[in-house]
């Protein structure tokens, strides 16, 4: 079954499209679309959608451009991730057809989120938006290409756990040490020297 609905000025698509079981191509192209709903990554025959010309939707360029079953994963890591308030991207890199360059705008109204891997991208920087994830317990963005934290973080009041091995950080900022209650942070393979370790 194939549903055109592309070149309108849809807003929403309701989760009543879950009903149509038997759909396998979608195309919503060039409307108006800000979100997409759950049920879309429950709907087993559904291989091919079509977002693109949606300007407003809040999917990042990288996963609209790797196709149906990238998206697919990437709205069940959205939506099913906060049943455990766990969002997790590792599943999108094991396809090794999705590399995010920055971070996803749509994570900073999820503020209920305690656990978030951001491993094995291509992020150069973390949004000073992050310190609006007031649950945040542990973040992981091993293997990315971080220059630089955001102040910002420190907002981030419980966090733990921070996982950074594996990036282009030169320096530790002090506040990571003085304002977080951090119980693990794992810096290996950076480019930092001495002055990373604050003198007491």
């Amino acid at each position: 079954t194939f549903v055109d609905l592309s070149y309108n000025r849809i807003k929403m698509l309701p989760a009543t499209l879950g009903k149509l079981r038997r759909l396998e191509e979608l195309d919503v192209q060039n409307n108006a679309l800000q979100h997409l709903p759950a049920v879309m990554c429950t709907m087993d025959k559904l291989r091919i959608v079509h977002i693109v010309g949606n300007k407003s939707l809040s999917v990042p360029r990288e996963v609209q451009n790797a196709g149906t079953p990238t998206l697919k994963l990437f709205l069940k890591g959205i939506y099913y991730g906060s049943n455990d308030g766990k969002v997790d991207w590792a599943e999108l890199n094991q396809l090794k057809v999705c590399k995010l360059r920055q971070v996803p705008d749509v994570l900073f109204s999820m503020n209920w989120i305690t656990d978030l891997n951001l491993d094995d991208n291509s992020i150069h920087r973390l949004p000073p938006e992050l310190g609006s994830l007031k649950a945040l317990l542990r973040l992981s963005a091993r293997h990315n290409l971080l220059e630089k934290l955001p102040s910002e973080i420190k907002r981030c009041k419980r966090l733990e756990k921070l996982y950074l091995d594996h990036n282009r950080l030169p320096k530790v900022p002090m506040y990571l040490y003085t304002h977080l209650p951090l119980q693990v942070l794992a810096l290996s393979h950076n480019q930092l020297d001495s002055g990373c370790i604050p003198e007491t």
